[in-house]
C-alpha cells in the first residue's frame, strides 16, 4: 500500500475532531498538540529500550520477548509520533512533506551532499 500523506491527514485531521469534540468545545491549544507528540515520542524511547533488553537477553517480564515484538512495538509508536505530528502541523497549515523535503535538501547543501529529494535520475 502506498502512503497518502493528504489523504492520511484529511481521515486523521476529521476523526480528531469527533474524539476531541471540537464542534462543542472549539479547537484545543496548539500545546495540547505538541505534548501529545511529546508523549509519544517518550512511548518510543521505551519502546526501544526494551527493544535493546531483548536484544541484550536482558530479564524482561513485561514488555516484548522477541526482537520481533520489539520491532512492531517501536513500529507502533512511530506511528502515533507521525499521526500527533501531522495534526501539529495540520493545525498550522503546514504541509508536512514540502517542508521535511525542503529541510532535507537544505542539510544536504549545507553539508556537501549530492543527495536531494526528489532524486534526479
Amino acid at each position: 500500500m502506498t502512503f497518502d500523506m493528504k489523504l492520511f491527514r484529511r481521515i486523521s485531521v476529521r476523526r480528531s475532531d469527533k474524539w476531541l469534540n471540537v464542534a462543542e468545545f472549539g479547537r484545543p491549544p496548539l500545546m495540547y498538540w505538541s505534548n501529545a507528540l511529546a508523549g509519544e515520542t517518550g512511548e518510543v524511547c521505551n519502546a526501544v529500550k526494551k527493544y535493546e533488553r531483548v536484544v541484550r537477553k536482558m530479564r524482561q517480564n513485561k514488555g516484548p520477548q522477541s526482537l520481533d515484538e520489539a520491532k512492531t512495538a517501536i513500529a507502533k509508536e512511530i506511528a502515533d509520533v507521525y499521526t500527533y505530528l501531522d495534526l501539529l502541523a495540520a493545525e498550522l497549515d503546514i504541509d508536512i512533506g514540502e517542508v521535511t523535503a525542503a529541510k532535507f535538501n537544505e542539510i544536504s547543501i549545507r553539508e556537501g551532499f549530492t543527495d536531494r529529494y526528489p532524486e534526479q535520475v
